[in-house]
């Protein structure tokens, strides 16, 4: 029942009837904005203005250098080249949905269920008129499910609706899953100590901070979101000592304690 009731409110706060599908824009020139890397350009739809696969961290693929370990944040300038925003990014590997397709849609997986390693990327849905002057609100959403599932580009996370009812800019943002983002399997340096996919988040956080006003958000205006694993992350972000700076708000979709194991009992397993 509280599953059901919170799928309700989600599915409230992120859609509308009859406007959950394709993305038709309504311009052929999108939305403009200049980050630090350079301008970004995205998409116009009748409610939001939207940039897609946005990306915070370098490529966590590749050799045992990048796979288990933190993020590197995103430090590749495209400029003056214009970044293609316009399209959304893989998901974070999540098998379930690669193998039970029946259960796509209760997990939460990416948009045409693509995936990649190389996915730490996050969208960002702004009201009309697209104005990177105005200095709204931000709602940063952690999507999730057992830690294990969830994307940035859920259908039923499509935040262009919750942007233009509420005059905020929201972003949903990707993290590492699974074995990929928490796995602890040593201790030391070259071991996989786990956490990697909660250092995502942070990574995320610490680029809206640099980044968010280029796109009209007032980066000390942002709550952070989330629901089961999500709201979890939520309750960490709000007992660590590295993140407080990060956000002003939270806001918790469920109850957010998950039985979490110590790493000496992680390695016992």
């Amino acid at each position: 029942m509280e599953s059901a009731w919170l799928f309700s409110l989600l599915f409230i706060l992120f859609s509308t009837p009859g406007k959950a599908d394709g993305i038709v824009p309504q311009l052929q020139d999108g939305p403009m904005a200049k980050t630090q890397f350079g301008p970004v350009k995205g998409i116009y739809t009748d409610e939001a203005a939207i940039f897609f696969g946005l990306p915070f961290g370098m490529p966590p693929v590749g050799d045992m250098y990048m796979r288990w370990k933190p993020p590197q944040p995103f430090n590749t300038p495209w400029s003056p080249q214009t970044y293609n925003a316009t399209v959304p990014r893989p998901g974070c590997w999540q098998t379930t949905c690669e193998f039970l397709p029946d259960v796509r849609q209760e997990f939460g997986c990416p948009r045409d269920n693509k995936f990649s390693e190389d996915c730490l990327h996050l969208n960002i849905f702004t009201p009309l008129p697209f104005n990177p002057t105005e200095k709204l609100p931000v709602a940063l959403w952690f999507p999730g499910k057992r830690y294990r599932y969830g994307a940035a580009t859920d259908l039923v996370l499509d935040g262009r609706f919750l942007a233009n009812k509420t005059r905020s800019v929201v972003v949903t943002t990707n993290y590492r899953l699974g074995a990929l983002g928490f796995l602890v399997a040593g201790e030391g340096e070259g071991a996989a100590t786990g956490s990697y996919g909660t250092l995502d988040q942070i990574a995320a956080m610490r680029w809206v901070q640099s980044n968010i006003e280029s796109f009209g958000g007032d980066k000390d205006q942002v709550t952070i979101m989330g629901q089961s694993s999500g709201a979890d992350s939520v309750a960490l972000h709000l007992i660590a000592e590295n993140t407080e700076h990060l956000f002003k708000q939270a806001v918790m979709m469920s109850i957010p304690f998950i039985s979490h194991k110590t790493r000496s009992e992680a390695l016992q397993l």
